[in-house]
């Protein structure tokens, strides 16, 4: 039986997931831990829902890891925002994006 097995990061990865840690955590400091999607508050290190660091201007399109391009939501919001392609430079709140739906 052939199990697969997860490729080991990398150094140069390790050194990027520190630093976007650093800066998340510097953004949850500065929001007083409160997710600027549903205006809720959370914890970094909560095991079910925690707050992460969103990029609103995304990686793959060569932008970089900057507290600027951090967005702090819960990890249930930034599915949200990914699963409908929100941007986070338009529609700065989920009640935001809502009203934009409205007819």
């Amino acid at each position: 039986m052939n199990k697969s097995r997860l490729k080991p990061i990398g150094q140069k990865q390790r050194e990027k997931n520190a630093e976007w840690k650093r800066i998340t955590d510097e953004r949850a400091e500065e929001e007083n831990y409160i997710c600027q999607w549903c205006g809720k508050s959370g914890r970094r290190d909560d095991e079910f829902n925690p707050l992460d660091g969103h990029h609103s201007q995304r990686r793959s399109r060569g932008r970089i890891d900057t507290p600027e391009n951090c967005y702090l939501c819960h990890r249930l919001c930034h599915s949200e925002i990914e699963d409908n392609n929100v941007d986070t430079l338009v529609y700065k709140s989920r009640k935001e994006w809502l009203k934009s739906k409205e007819v």
